[in-house]
């Protein structure tokens, strides 16, 4: 089912934040800092047709610096829950990038795969990668076993994502979107490709607001169709255009008028409220931000919310106290909790039966080390999670 309607688009504004060299992959570090992989190698060398480099870009893309050059293709890129990158390549090699006080360092994680493409790590380290030549799923623990979960079905597969703790694939081939099961079994969500008259390559998706945001790109710069746009889809298989009109260009502002050119890679802030997106052909690096914004939140102090609520903390970051406010639709017993991105439980702020209306907690994270934590509201079959960022 294809809807062309999206909803909250008013808060929501698209910006290019740097431009020059075609990106396949993003990933996002704890401290906002984007991570990007080469698409193509450069034109003046004809006997490198595939990308080498890993460059690391500040949010606001003023500064660029080349994190290692010594990658084939990469197309995957991942951090883990301790700030360990781990970049994919198309010959069959993931390489893991340790960050420290003097520099990086790169070595081999796992080797052999061959034709690998988008990453994702669960919450107990296990690494998933996506084999696209070979329509697999590798499952690799963090001492480096790997394991294959799911050996068939798929169709090209690039693009990885855990929602609510269970991982999602995307075939680029096809834009069949399936839900896979810890013991490998798919089970079909959606097609992103169902009006489209040829096909279009899929790229990369996260999971955010709820749903899974799916790039859908275009081979070539003046693709007027399905492409070049951002797709929504719930997890109960409902699609709609997110972000995009399908013509191939880089017009700014509002997402539901905004254009891409072959957009590709996919990446959350640490916060959440940002977008980050990968332009293949434009050569370029979006962003929407607003992600966070919600027309459910009562206007002029209103007590009776429209319904259940999670908003996101105020301050964002903070050090060391923040505010997490929430509205119910009914009483009931609530609970509200916090994690780190292990999934360990750091702090409970509420456990007890409360009234219906607007809610605020404050957290105090004065014992807590800096970086991304999660905090999960549920008031009975009601439950979202939302991320946070503390800098010390």
């Amino acid at each position: 089912m294809l809807i062309y309607v999206t909803s909250s688009a008013s808060a929501q504004t698209v910006s290019t934040v740097v431009s020059g060299f075609s990106v396949d992959a993003l990933a996002v570090d704890a401290a906002g800092n984007i991570y990007a992989s080469d698409f193509f190698g450069t034109s003046s060398d004809p006997n490198n047709p595939n990308g080498t480099k890993v460059r690391k870009i500040s949010p606001d893309g003023s500064t660029v610096s080349v994190v290692d050059s010594s990658f084939f293709a990469p197309t995957g890129l991942a951090f883990d829950a301790t700030g360990n990158l781990f970049v994919a390549g198309t010959d069959g090699k993931i390489s893991k990038v340790t960050f420290g006080t003097s520099g990086s360092t790169t070595t081999t994680f796992a080797s052999s795969l061959s034709d690998l493409g988008g990453l994702a790590f669960d919450k107990s380290g296990n690494l998933y990668a996506a084999q696209y030549s070979g329509n697999k799923i590798y499952k690799i623990t963090s001492g480096g076993t790997v394991s294959t979960l799911v050996a068939s079905g798929l169709n090209g597969p690039v693009a990885l994502t855990f929602a609510n703790d269970t991982l999602y694939a995307a075939n680029f081939n096809d834009g069949n979107i399936y839900k896979v099961s810890a013991t490998g079994a798919l089970t079909f969500v959606a097609d992103v490709m169902t009006l489209a008259q040829f096909a279009l390559p899929v790229g990369y998706m996260v999971f955010s607001g709820g749903n899974l945001l799916v790039n859908v790109g275009s081979y070539t710069s003046s693709t007027t169709s399905v492409g070049n746009r951002i797709y929504k889809v719930t997890l109960n298989g409902q699609t709609s255009v997110f972000s995009g009109t399908g013509v191939s260009g880089e017009t700014n502002g509002a997402v539901a008028t905004a254009t891409y050119a072959g957009n590709n890679g996919m990446a959350l802030s640490p916060t959440g409220d940002t977008l980050y997106i990968s332009e293949a052909n434009g050569k370029r690096i979006r962003r929407i931000t607003g992600l966070n914004a919600s027309s459910a939140a009562p206007k002029n102090g209103a007590k009776n919310p429209q319904g259940f609520l999670l908003e996101q903390n105020y301050p964002n970051p903070f050090n060391p106290s923040t505010v997490i406010s929430y509205q119910l639709l009914i009483a009931g017993q609530v609970s509200l909790k916090v994690f780190d991105m292990l999934g360990r439980e750091v702090a409970t702020l509420v456990d007890a039966k409360q009234a219906v209306g607007n809610h605020s907690v404050n957290f105090n994270a004065a014992n807590l080390t800096s970086g991304v934590y999660l905090y999960t509201l549920n008031a009975g079959s009601f439950s979202d999670t939302k991320k946070m960022l503390l800098v010390k």
